[in-house]
């Protein structure tokens, strides 16, 4: 089983630190404008939580891109699979243990993603449902985007399989932001 997990996690690529931190650096900076030009232009303060979270964001999707295009080299791996790979969940082969473990990975890449995005997608009153649906959507693209990166570049396969476990990732993350704010309403409104 560990050298299925150690298999699994190669497929990721290799974080360069230096690129990763003068990536960040650079991605800061730019955001750091564009944000003082918008404070400037509307006269509003940008706020913590706000800035917490593009912050946050910038960081996430440097990540992103290191583990699923930069990280990689150009021409490493060629390919369409647009196979749902639900038949190989089962069994107890290395294969099989493989795909599941892909599977949960790719889940999880995007949950911080759906969780980051929520926070600037508020929708309120009972339409939560709506946000989750919005978020969904925005992973999904953001992964189509991913997955045809890797395709043209040639620095991934473009999978069906991580286009619904990126969704889906999103879509719980947009889930426990949800419920995180419904938790902090609730517990503020019994405080006051």
């Amino acid at each position: 089983m560990d050298n299925v997990f150690e298999h699994a996690l190669q497929q990721f690529g290799g974080i360069s630190v230096t690129g990763f931190l003068v990536m960040t650096l650079v991605m800061i900076l730019i955001a750091s404008g564009i944000l003082i030009g918008i404070s400037f232009g509307t006269g509003k303060n940008i706020g913590t939580i706000n800035m917490f979270a593009i912050l946050a964001l910038i960081i996430y999707v440097n990540i992103i891109l290191q583990m699923t295009i930069l990280g990689r080299s150009s021409g490493s791996r060629i390919g369409i699979d647009l196979s749902i790979h639900r038949s190989q969940w089962s069994g107890g082969t290395d294969f099989s243990r493989l795909i599941r473990l892909y599977s949960v990975l790719n889940v999880l890449l995007f949950v911080p993603f759906g969780f980051l995005v929520s926070l600037f997608t508020v929708i309120s009153g009972n339409r939560a449902w709506l946000q989750c649906v919005v978020v969904s959507l925005l992973s999904l693209v953001s992964s189509l985007l991913i997955e045809c990166v890797q395709l043209v570049t040639g620095r991934g396969y473009f999978e069906l399989d991580d286009l619904l476990c990126n969704t889906l990732g999103g879509f719980i993350g947009c889930l426990l932001a949800v419920i995180l704010r419904k938790l902090y309403h609730t517990l503020c409104s019994k405080e006051n």
